[in-house]
């Protein structure tokens, strides 16, 4: 009798409780999506995603690639698999161009030996009318029902639409904020994009830096080379940056000028590094106009988030650190990068 009763339990409370965990498993994914859909850039998106995957999955591997035109973006964690995942992503989407690989949780680390993540992986394509993407997922924890794959479903539609909108909305944007001259990003993107960094990094508890610099003696190269020549150095200076930052690094147009670099995840003593090499890079190679050499150099300002309350006053710390570097003979970049060094060997 006994026997009888704990079977019959047993077969009541299964069902009930695998209804109960379906339930919570959706609500989650349903908060997370919301959450995804309001990201402004990919970091948000792949940070809230992450974060969805590990509450109902545990996953030991997450990643997501997206295929722009010519351009192809992944974001995995852990790190520890990027070498692995870049030869399955190359294969699964045919490319044999550059690959931007970010790693989303740098603190998070895998276990698993490397050729388990390819026999175990799951992975799911989904595409918008601009873009082709694949979501990896290597669940950490047996997935004990059907909803699963059912929630794995929903969760590549909510993100289907969200990177449809958010790259169809990026391609209008930069319509609107590109400076036609140098073809970085203009003062009024600027604002935006500093601000949207401000509340997502408040949001995570995480750190940028921002570089703002100002090329020397401009005026005085307008005044001996004409307006036309001045235009021809800030176009090459751009190009020149552009170069040597990441993708997910911000190259603006300030004003006039003077330029400013947004750096995510990067704190003070590293965007400084950063910004003695791009002053080294303009310095070194002459530009030249009407076949005679022009060397042109700058002066640079770095903060970081961490020493601001709100964006103003970041702009605030940069610029002033700029003006010193001006005015303690140019061709600096302030904080010096040495003493930098020094704080952080302590």
């Amino acid at each position: 009798m006994n026997k009888k009763y704990l079977r019959t339990n047993s077969e009541f409370f299964l069902p009930s409780f695998l209804n109960f965990t379906r339930i919570k498993d959706l609500k989650r994914l349903n908060r997370y999506l919301i959450n995804i859909h309001q990201a402004v850039n990919f970091e948000e998106i792949t940070l809230e995603l992450s974060k969805c995957i590990s509450d109902i999955f545990v996953h030991e591997f997450f990643g997501l690639a997206v295929q722009d035109k010519d351009k192809l973006m992944v974001w995995i964690e852990p790190s520890v698999f990027k070498a692995r995942i870049e030869s399955i992503v190359r294969k699964d989407f045919s490319f044999d161009g550059d690959l931007e690989i970010h790693s989303i949780n740098s603190s998070k680390t895998g276990f698993l030996e490397e050729n388990s993540l390819e026999k175990s992986l799951l992975g799911k394509e989904f595409y918008g009318t601009n873009f082709k993407a694949k979501l990896y997922i290597l669940p950490g924890k047996k997935i004990i029902g059907k909803y699963h794959g059912e929630i794995i479903s929903d969760m590549v539609t909510g993100l289907e639409n969200a990177v449809s909108s958010f790259i169809k909305m990026k391609s209008l944007e930069d319509a609107a904020s590109i400076d036609f001259l140098t073809g970085c990003y203009n003062r009024r993107e600027f604002n935006l994009k500093l601000e949207g960094q401000f509340s997502f990094c408040r949001r995570y508890e995480k750190d940028f830096s921002l570089v703002m610099f100002d090329i020397d003696y401009f005026k005085k190269i307008n005044d001996t080379y004409g307006h036309d020549s001045g235009d021809q150095i800030l176009k090459e200076i751009s190009g020149r940056i552009k170069k040597m930052i990441r993708t997910e690094d911000s190259l603006f147009r300030y004003g006039g000028e003077e330029f400013a670099v947004i750096l995510p995840g990067t704190e003070e003593s590293k965007a400084a590094v950063l910004a003695d090499r791009l002053r080294e890079e303009i310095a070194a190679q002459p530009f030249i106009i009407d076949n005679h050499p022009v060397f042109v150099t700058s002066s640079f300002g770095v903060s970081s988030f961490a020493r601001a309350k709100t964006s103003e006053e970041l702009v605030k710390n940069t610029d002033k650190l700029l003006y010193r570097a001006k005015n303690s003979g140019r061709n600096k970049v302030m904080p010096k990068v040495l003493r930098l060094y020094k704080q952080v060997a302590k």
